[in-house]
C-alpha cells in the first residue's frame, strides 16, 4: 500500500515560532527515500508555500488557504489522474504556470478574495465586533504578528480566496470572549452569505465553503487512481491502494484529520492539544511541534527509531 502523508506547516511540521523543521528533517528524508509523498495542507497561500517547498525540498503537490485548491505538478501522473477526475466530476480545473516557469495542475474550490473580503465587513457589523484583516496590516504588522521574515511575510499577503484576520473587540462592553466563542458567532454569518470561517493558529480565516479536509479527499482519490492505473490494477476502493495520514496542531486541521486513516494531532508550545478535536483513532504526540512530527512519521515506517533528541 502506498503511503500519503498530509501535513500543517505551523507548528507542526514547522517550529510555531522560529519556523524551523528541526528534527523534522531527517523524517522528511525517510520519506524521500521510501517514496513517501508528503503533501503540505495549509492556510497559507500558493506564494508562500512555493518558498517553503524550495527550502524543504519538496516537489509533491500541495494545498493552499484551507482546501480552496490543490496544486499538482504539471506531467505527474497523479496530475493526470487529477485532470481525470475533474471532466469526469465537474471540478473546476486549469493549468497554472508560475512566474519561474514551474507548471500545475490545479482543482480549485475557492471564491474570489475581493468578495470575502466585502463580506468580512459585513459580518463584523452583524456580530457586533471589531475586526482587521490581513489586507488592512502594514508589512510591519505582519510580521510582527507572525514572526515571518520579511520575505515570506509579503508572501503570506499574496492570497487569492481567503482572508485571514484578528478581532480586535468581541461583542459586549468588556469584548473578552474565547476564540472558540467567537467562532461560533461568526460561523452563522458567514454561512449566510455562502462562506465558512475557520479557526487557526494565529489567525481566523474567512473563505469559501471548502475545507482542508475536503481537499484531502479529492487529492486522496486522484492518487488513487493515478496507482489504480500505474499498477494496471481495477482496485476502485481507495483503502486497498492508499494508506493515509495527516499532522496537525490547530482547529481548522479538524476536517483534514477526520478525513485519514491515521490522524495525528502535535502538541502546542504551550503544552495543551487543540480543543475540540476527540475522536476514536486520534493520536495526540507527547512532543511539540516538528518533534512530534519527527515520531510519529517515524513510527509510521516499520522498525524502531530514535526518539530525535
Amino acid at each position: 500500500m502506498q503511503l500519503l502523508i498530509f501535513t500543517d506547516i505551523d507548528g507542526s511540521l514547522l517550529d510555531f515560532d522560529s519556523y524551523k523543521p528541526g528534527p523534522a528533517v531527517r523524517a522528511l528524508e525517510a520519506c524521500r527515500r521510501a517514496g513517501v509523498p508528503v503533501i503540505l495542507c495549509t492556510s497559507k497561500p500558493s506564494a508562500e508555500v512555493r518558498v517553503l517547498r524550495t527550502i524543504l525540498d519538496l516537489d509533491t503537490p500541495y494545498i493552499v488557504e484551507n482546501g480552496a485548491a490543490i496544486f499538482f505538478p504539471a506531467g505527474t501522473g497523479v496530475a493526470v489522474a487529477a485532470q481525470q477526475l475533474a471532466e469526469s466530476k465537474k471540478w473546476d480545473v486549469s493549468t497554472i504556470e508560475m512566474e519561474d516557469g514551474e507548471t500545475f495542475t490545479r482543482l480549485l474550490s475557492g471564491v474570489a478574495r475581493a468578495g470575502v473580503v466585502e463580506a468580512l465587513g459585513e459580518i463584523a457589523r452583524e456580530v457586533g465586533m471589531e475586526v482587521r484583516g490581513i489586507s488592512e496590516m502594514t508589512m510591519a504588522e505582519i510580521t510582527e504578528r507572525t514572526g515571518l521574515p520579511s520575505d515570506q511575510a509579503r508572501a503570506a499577503t499574496m492570497r487569492e480566496f481567503s482572508e485571514p484576520f484578528i478581532v480586535l473587540k468581541g461583542p459586549g462592553d468588556e469584548g473578552r470572549i474565547e476564540r472558540t466563542e467567537l467562532l461560533e458567532l461568526i460561523r452563522p454569518a458567514a454561512e449566510r452569505r455562502g462562506l465558512a470561517c475557520a479557526l487557526g493558529g494565529r489567525f481566523f480565516h474567512l473563505q469559501g465553503r471548502h475545507s482542508k479536509g475536503t481537499a484531502v479527499e479529492r487529492a486522496v482519490a486522484c492518487y488513487s487512481r493515478a496507482i489504480s492505473h500505474s499498477s494496471g490494477s481495477d482496485a476502485v476502493d481507495q483503502k486497498s491502494l492508499l494508506r493515509t495520514m495527516a499532522l496537525g496542531d490547530a482547529y481548522n486541521d479538524l476536517e483534514m484529520l477526520a478525513a485519514v486513516d491515521e490522524p495525528v494531532l502535535i502538541r502546542r508550545p504551550d503544552g495543551t492539544h487543540a480543543e475540540g478535536i476527540a475522536f476514536p483513532g486520534l493520536v495526540r504526540t507527547e512532543c511539540v511541534g516538528p518533534q512530534g512530527w519527527f515520531e510519529a512519521v517515524m513510527g509510521a515506517f516499520e522498525g524502531e527509531y530514535p526518539s530525535g533528541d
